[in-house]
């Protein structure tokens, strides 16, 4: 749906509101307090709503989106093409270090303002035991704070995933070698989608890690330079793609570059595994039906070379017996 500066959004949210309602109808077990926390969830707004008493206005041309979970909306924006990043509350973001302070980090997240990350925002540190990020590295983090009139706060606290950042597997924290490049905010919406059919394509031909920004920077490892080239390419080639032209564009690219999908090295692995089976099953047979150790493709050439020495020595034979004539 295309709206445009000044129109009304309500009402996408209020009737995403009324058909969740509709479903809950006959539930008795659900909670007032799960009520208002669902309720919280159908208002959130992101880049391009404001709240103007109980409406909700756009403030920009674009396309507008919703993102749901269980069937209610949880926020409400609007896309359209952008230059510059504006912070949002619970944007994910990939930042880059530009100083480094006592209690606090300072990162370029390409918006107007430099955003603020503490340093204990992180799952488990503590004043001893604290991750020591040095000046140009990359933190992938979520927007906790945002206003126009200050600078964005950020944190590395996920709501949902606890593990600590010494493991490892934390979902946000410090971002170890890879590659970073740029591209477009509605690409970057595009690529979180579950169901991106570019990282499907990539997926079923080579494994890589992706941590994507809300704020157009997105971040790439993979096991070799060759493939992280490819991936990325192809990421970018596939913004104005429809989903059959992307599918033959990876396919092109990893055909390039010597690249065999999964399926296919899969069907390759288990020829190959027949094929040995076959060849132990042969020599074991071999070895079981023949005292002298060698199968009867040997012992066949073992009788055609012996008669070939006899014809030889015919031969020989047949030539000396004129000569002891003659002398």
């Amino acid at each position: 749906m295309i709206v445009f500066p000044g129109d009304d959004v309500t009402s996408l949210a209020d009737a995403a509101a009324a058909s969740d309602d509709n479903n809950n109808t006959n539930s008795s077990s659900i909670s007032s307090k799960k009520k208002k926390k669902k309720q919280e969830l159908k208002t959130r707004i992101g880049a391009g709503v404001v709240r103007n008493a109980s409406e909700l206005m756009a403030t920009r041309c674009g396309v507008l989106r919703r993102d749901k979970i269980g069937g209610a909306t949880r926020k409400v924006w609007v896309d359209a093409t952008m230059r510059r990043y504006m912070p949002q509350v619970d944007d994910m973001v990939v930042g880059t270090v530009l100083e480094r302070h006592k209690e606090s980090y300072v990162l370029d997240i390409g918006s107007s303002h430099p955003a603020r990350l503490p340093t204990l925002a992180f799952e488990g540190a503590t004043k001893r035991n604290k991750p020591n990020i040095e000046v140009g590295s990359l933190v992938y983090a979520r927007v906790e704070a945002a206003n126009k009139d200050m600078e964005p706060e950020l944190t590395c606290i996920s709501p949902h995933i606890k593990k600590d950042w010494v493991t490892g597997e934390s979902m946000f924290g410090e971002l170890h070698g890879g590659y970073l490049f740029k591209c477009s905010l509605s690409l970057a919406h595009k690529l979180l989608d579950d169901e991106c059919w570019v990282l499907q394509c990539l997926g079923s031909y080579m494994p890589f890690e992706l941590a994507i920004g809300m704020n157009g920077r997105v971040w790439l490892n993979a096991e070799t330079p060759l493939h992280i080239v490819i991936a990325s390419n192809a990421i970018l080639n596939s913004e104005n793609m429809k989903d059959s032209h992307v599918q033959t564009m990876v396919h092109a690219l990893t055909q390039s570059a010597g690249i065999s999908s999964v399926t296919e090295r899969r069907s390759t692995k288990n020829s190959n595994k027949k094929k040995n089976g076959k060849r132990r099953n042969k020599r074991k047979h071999s070895d079981d039906g023949d005292d002298d150790g060698y199968d009867d493709g040997d012992d066949d050439n073992f009788q055609e070379d012996d008669e070939f020495d006899n014809d030889i020595a015919d031969a020989d034979v047949a030539d000396a017996a004129p000569m002891s004539d003659s002398e």
